[in-house]
């Protein structure tokens, strides 16, 4: 009797994706990124200099690479997806004497789950509404380098990790033709949680700002903003 019924749930599997579309998609684009506690330790580093020095670039928007693949049934569609993202900064000073940089280098992986539903198609236009939640898996490296008349004062660095949660809505707009399907993607990432970095191999050890003694935290909240390309396969012809 087990194996009847087994035997019926695996029909019922079986036909039911074959009324699905399998798509796999790739999507890259520019993401914001607010890093505020990142961006407070270089203020904090830059005053405790006692050289003149100039932030060159502070977290600015860069690019992030999104593979993903689903199920799509109907107007509703689930999948998995990973997103790489990175931005950094730096502060430096360099003249005849010498050359001195802070280098803010911070990177995530962030493997996630998808959702999206149509709520508009026709021939021209398809409009749907996503939302992607999943892992921050942050690290963080910051170098420092101090050099006087051609010699090395100073050569450390040091590297963090951290992890936190995200949630991303946005919506999609897309152009469908046969098999491919281009879209333009708009949506805001949230960080969520407190974990702030600490020492790759000691979650004890966390990073603070030396003025403010507070912990710093990567800072992934933001716009982001983007392209994607997607390749449908489906399963089974319509009726």
């Amino acid at each position: 009797m087990r194996t009847s019924y087994l035997f019926l749930m695996l029909i019922f599997v079986f036909n039911n994706l074959h009324s699905q579309e399998l798509v796999l998609e790739y999507h890259q684009g520019l993401g914001s990124y607010s890093m505020t506690d990142l961006k407070s330790l270089n203020e904090t580093v830059k005053e405790s200099l006692p050289f003149d020095t100039k932030i060159v670039d502070d977290f600015p928007m860069y690019w992030y690479f999104r593979p993903g693949i689903s199920w799509r049934i109907k107007h509703f569609e689930i999948g998995c997806i990973y997103q790489y993202q990175s931005t950094g900064s730096r502060i430096s000073v360099k003249d005849y004497s010498g050359n001195y940089h802070f280098d803010t280098q911070v990177s995530s992986h962030t493997p996630g789950i998808k959702m999206g539903y149509m709520i508009l198609e026709n021939k021209i236009l398809s409009l749907k509404i996503y939302s992607i939640g999943g892992i921050i898996f942050s690290k963080l490296k910051l170098d420092e380098y101090l050099e006087i008349y051609e010699e090395p004062l100073l050569s450390e660095e040091v590297g963090f990790k951290g992890q936190n949660y995200y949630v991303e809505p946005g919506i999609t707009m897309s152009h469908t033709f046969r098999f491919l399907e281009l879209a333009f993607n708009l949506g805001y990432n949230f960080q969520l949680g407190n974990q702030a970095f600490y020492v790759q191999n000691n979650k004890d050890a966390i990073l603070q700002n030396i003025k403010t003694r507070e912990p710093i935290k990567p800072g992934w909240t933001g716009i982001r903003i983007g392209l994607s390309v997607s390749y449908s396969i489906k399963t089974k012809n319509k009726n």
